[in-house]
């Protein structure tokens, strides 16, 4: 009984990868109308490291993010689907930068070394919270198909 259910499993199962793998390959490189870079800057400093979050304002609609590099510049990526750029709409962001204190974090030579505790590093904003938290950054973008330059400026 048990060979009749793999002669009728083993069809299903190849149809249903080969349904995955046509979805999955469709999606790969598509591109979603708009490109978002820029410059993360703190008084008037670039900020190296910071992660800048755009979340689409209304419903629906995709997140992007990026890390800026030693000169502050960023470039969003939008998705792990493997489409590029970001869709045109408006878009609340936030930046961040957190430090951590490596002296709190036992090291794996360390005997005392845990690698399921829980966050005993102590993390540290270099940035003002406010710009964590999408209620309060106060930054919203509105982008456009095609290039966009969005200068991300952070005061106190």
């Amino acid at each position: 009984m048990s060979n009749s259910w793999y002669r009728l499993a083993l069809p299903i199962v190849c149809l249903a990868v080969l349904m995955i793998a046509g979805c999955a390959s469709e999606d790969q490189g598509e591109s979603l109308g708009a490109t978002v870079s820029g410059t993360v800057s703190y008084n008037g400093s670039p900020v190296e490291g910071a992660m800048v979050t755009f979340r689409p304002s209304g419903d629906g609609g995709q997140g992007a993010f990026a890390r800026s590099d030693a000169e502050g510049k960023y470039e969003l990526s939008a998705s792990a689907a493997g489409t590029s750029g970001v869709s045109p709409g408006s878009y609340i962001v936030t930046v961040t930068k957190n430090e951590v204190n490596q002296s709190a974090v036992a090291s794996e030579d360390d005997p005392n070394y845990n690698p399921y505790a829980s966050g005993d590093a102590q993390t540290k904003s270099l940035l003002p919270k406010k710009y964590a938290n999408a209620k309060t950054s106060g930054l919203e973008f509105t982008v456009t198909d095609g290039t966009n330059d969005l200068p991300i400026e952070l005061t106190d």
